[in-house]
């Protein structure tokens, strides 16, 4: 049985967990909502150079140096940016809009990039693996509507 001055205290202790366990979880999805924003804009930058590909059959080096700096800024690390797809540096030539069968027409890009953001305090705690790497992956395909010069 609780007396009458002991129920301050009883109702702070309980104030107090249940406090450090909002606060916990309120973190912990913070880095969870971090990383979703981080692959929602590599997603963004991913369709402006794709349908950059589409207007040029696709990617040219001027492009790919403007696709790495933007996700550099976007605070992705350059050198872990991995692209494949119908990339002019990587040997594929330019694809031409070809009305008779439009499968020859697809150009592509995917793109690998790793954040530059480690979880928050309250993350680790969660067992998020802070040494660990892992890759945001997106891709895409388009209609190449570049025309024979």
């Amino acid at each position: 049985m609780i007396k009458e001055d002991q129920r301050g205290s009883v109702l702070s202790v309980e104030f107090l967990i249940v406090t450090i366990m909002v606060v916990i979880l309120a973190f912990g999805a913070m880095d969870y909502w971090l990383i979703q924003v981080k692959a929602q804009h590599a997603e963004h930058i991913k369709n402006y150079y794709l349908d950059r590909m589409r207007v040029e059959g696709h990617l040219t080096a001027t492009d790919e140096v403007g696709l790495l700096d933007r996700f550099e800024d976007a605070g992705f690390k350059r050198e872990s940016v991995v692209l494949e797809g119908t990339v002019a540096s990587l040997g594929a030539a330019r694809v031409l809009r070809n009305v008779a069968d439009p499968t020859t027409s697809e150009v592509a890009l995917r793109v690998k990039v790793q954040p530059n953001t480690k979880p928050f305090l309250m993350g680790r705690l969660l067992r998020v693996d802070s040494e660990g790497e892992f890759e945001i992956v997106v891709a895409g395909r388009a209609l190449s509507e570049r025309v024979a010069e």
